[in-house]
């Protein structure tokens, strides 16, 4: 890999694993119908929010800089909510209850992003990684795992962009390793608690263990490979 394209494999990466995990959670365009409020399609409804955090830039290509308007129009849009999040207001209330962590989650991508300093320091968290250290790091820790030990690899892949950062982390970002690393856990608790899962950043942190799903290292590998 030259140099050219592992500066611009996390890009790449993280549009990747956005995509293995958006084919198992995202519904479908059309969201929740009208009438319906199965929690199944809810959970599904909040991971739209996935699509944020997991793409370091609002284009579709994921490259370039991070001007003032994208910011601002990525927080009007997430203020909006998407289709689906709009109707959950209109589930019964023992339905909502079951997704108070959800909802906290979008709550914590809506104040990320709407506040321009703070979506300006996550743009370059995500960016500051060296490519062919991010890869291996993810290999390492895939020994003697399969795809059948995890269904959603939501939580997974969350807990493993924590665990490679420091290993990873460019000595060319604009941000030292504790900025950088500080904002990305800000999105990070966000993918958590949208995804509902297990545990917080500091048991993420402070547990050592690393796992993800063999499908996203697939992904990963490929994304070394087919960078510009």
């Amino acid at each position: 890999m030259d140099r050219q394209s592992a500066k611009r494999l996390p890009s790449t990466a993280y549009y990747a694993l956005f995509l293995l995990s958006c084919a198992l959670l995202v519904a479908s365009d059309q969201g929740l119908p009208p009438e319906e409020c199965d929690p199944e399609d809810v959970s599904k409804c909040y991971a739209n929010y996935l699509t944020i955090l997991w793409r370091p830039k609002g284009d579709a290509a994921g490259e370039g800089e991070v001007t003032n308007e994208d910011i601002a129009k990525r927080c009007s849009e997430i203020k909006a909510k998407v289709e689906c999040h709009q109707r959950i207001a209109g589930c019964p209330e023992e339905v909502r209850r079951n997704f108070t962590r959800r909802e906290r989650g979008y709550e914590a991508v809506r104040d990320l992003f709407c506040n321009e300093a703070a979506a300006r320091d996550y743009y370059t968290a995500v960016r500051c990684q060296d490519g062919e250290k991010f890869v291996q790091c993810h290999d390492k820790q895939m020994e003697g795992i399969t795809p059948e030990n995890t269904k959603d690899p939501t939580c997974k892949l969350s807990q493993a962009n924590i665990e490679c950062y420091e290993t990873a982390f460019s000595s060319n970002c604009g941000l030292s390793l504790k900025s950088a690393k500080a904002a990305l856990l800000k999105g990070e608790e966000a993918v958590l608690l949208l995804a509902d899962c297990n545990g917080t950043i500091s048991s993420f942190l402070a547990s050592g263990q690393l796992l993800i799903a063999a499908v996203a290292v697939v992904l990963l590998r490929w994304s070394s490979l087919s960078c510009f």
